[in-house]
């Protein structure tokens, strides 16, 4: 048997798999034989085969099983999902916080306590320091739930949060926005908003 005939009755297994073909000659005729969208042809990378595979392995789920077995959340009701998560929070284990919300979002997504949830996702982000995070689970709170009363203090923590990784053109629109668009803001938002726009000398409008 050539290697031609070998991956020709290869091919009802191969297609079930992520495969990385290594250097021309196989590619093409793994091509020629079965092209599938799960197939990774390699030309000119002779020997990166390996490094290529490992990459891919890292970057994905390994498998179903391995995704319950690092399920954080205990079995129960969405509410006690959540006050799990919340205890965590509160013993200041913002690690595990973060992966218990994220993953009660994803299992109760319809919950009554999805907006609690997305709020904390971002305040613990924010406590890591994980601005950018922080930022965008934040944003996405005030789009969802643009009604919730924590709206403007979510809006001035996306804008503390931006300080530390927006440049500088662009923490000024997100600043000199947040005045913009907020109705009816409080004293302490504005005198903190117009703080930071003094602080990173953003122009006057």
């Amino acid at each position: 048997m050539n290697r031609y005939e070998l991956l020709k009755s290869l091919k009802g297994i191969l297609n079930e798999k992520l495969v990385i073909c290594n250097i021309g000659l196989p590619s093409q005729e793994l091509y020629k034989i079965d092209d599938q969208p799960n197939y990774f042809y390699m030309l000119g990378s002779m020997g990166l085969s390996s490094s290529i595979g490992l990459g891919l392995a890292l970057s994905i789920n390994k498998n179903v099983e391995d995704g319950k077995k690092q399920s954080l959340l205990p079995s129960g009701t969405a509410e006690e999902n959540y006050n799990y998560a919340l205890d965590l929070a509160s013993q200041l284990d913002f690690v595990n916080a973060e992966k218990a919300f994220k993953e009660f979002l994803i299992l109760h997504k319809e919950s009554e306590k999805s907006a609690d949830a997305q709020y904390w996702l971002g305040r613990v982000y924010f406590a890591q320091k994980k601005f950018e995070e922080a930022a965008i689970a934040l944003a996405e709170f005030n789009s969802v739930f643009p009604n919730d009363p924590r709206f403007q203090e979510t809006t001035l923590l996306i804008a503390e949060a931006a300080v530390n990784f927006a440049p500088q053109d662009q923490l000024c629109d997100i600043l000199n926005q947040s005045l913009e668009f907020m109705i009816n803001p409080s004293e302490k938002f504005i005198k903190r908003i117009n703080f930071l726009k003094n602080e990173k000398q953003c122009a006057p409008e």
